[in-house]
């Protein structure tokens, strides 16, 4: 949810797929184009949100995914700190892929900021945390 409120804070129209109505109320409301069938659309940035990289398992059909990620620009995965079958396919048909470790550094080091007196530059943070996974 967090994500998607984020990108469209940027300006960015954003579009989910989920296999529930009921998963989809918040994005609805929030203008998001909502799916529950994957749509014949072209995406730049297709985000794997779910939880079936954990599983080693890649959230849509792979026939699907292929078909957005021949149009799309970036492959991202909130998951890290491995190849996961999302990003794989990516790797595979070509397409720049990135996983979420960034995003766990930038949310590291806002929190460090929220949670204490101090403040610790991104670039250090990056270079600490870099150091470590």
């Amino acid at each position: 949810k967090a994500l998607a409120c984020g990108l469209q804070k940027q300006g960015l129209q954003v579009s989910v797929l989920n296999r529930s109505a009921r998963g989809l109320d918040f994005f609805q409301r929030l203008g998001c184009d909502c799916f529950m069938e994957p749509p014949k659309s072209a995406f730049d940035l297709i985000i794997n949100a779910t939880s079936a990289s954990l599983n080693h398992e890649l959230p849509l059909n792979k026939e699907v995914l292929k078909g957005y990620f021949k149009e799309g620009k970036l492959a991202y995965d909130l998951a890290y700190g491995f190849l996961t079958p999302f990003l794989s396919l990516a790797k595979e048909l070509k397409i720049p892929f990135q996983d979420g470790k960034d995003m766990l550094i930038y949310q590291a080091s806002l929190s460090f900021e929220k949670f204490s007196a101090s403040q610790i530059p991104y670039s250090k943070a990056f270079e600490v945390m870099r150091s470590v996974f």
